[in-house]
């Protein structure tokens, strides 16, 4: 354990059951940081684990995109960037771009997603969301409803049975 000088400011004095007096260290608890520029993140919440886990959902995190990894500038710029590399490699006419790729920002796209650039794919594409959904939609629809079998009438299930009872009588 790290000497008493050196711990936190959080000093705490307590009386114990047996009457002494103890000095009780609390840790600092940090706000999280941006993981691309380092800034403190807005919106997001500090304190410790169980403190946290006591607010609601909606006091913890912001509802948007890279909430408590991003900060809103850093997100901004990565938009920007990724559509100006979709644009650049999607379409011929905007292909003499000089536009240099941006690591800091790259580390928070998914893996394949240089790859796929290269391809003409496009990371955020809402049309292609739309088709996903109508297909499903359509294969749904398509499957074919089973109709459940009529109940026999009373008088055929007790033919059945005393056929069935008869069968077991026989192979006793």
């Amino acid at each position: 354990m790290v000497r008493p000088g050196l711990r936190g400011k959080g000093k705490v004095k307590r009386r114990t059951p047996g009457g002494a007096l103890v000095v009780r260290y609390t840790q600092r608890h940090s706000s999280p940081e941006c993981g691309r520029c380092g800034i403190l993140l807005a919106g997001t919440a500090k304190g410790s684990s169980s403190e946290v886990r006591a607010m609601k959902h909606s006091e913890r995190m912001p509802s948007r995109m890279y909430a408590g990894v991003l900060c809103a500038d850093c997100v901004d710029s990565m938009v920007r960037y990724v559509a100006r590399m979709e644009t650049k490699h999607s379409n011929p006419e905007f292909s003499v771009l000089e536009l240099s790729r941006d690591l800091t920002i790259e580390k928070f796209l998914p893996a394949d997603w240089w790859a796929s650039v290269q391809k003409g794919g496009l990371l955020w594409n809402k049309e292609k969301t739309f088709e996903r959904k109508a297909a499903k939609k359509t294969v749904k629809e398509s499957k074919p409803v089973e109709k459940k079998a009529k109940k026999p009438e009373k008088k055929e299930v007790k033919q059945v049975k005393k056929a069935s009872s008869a069968k077991k009588i026989k192979k006793k």
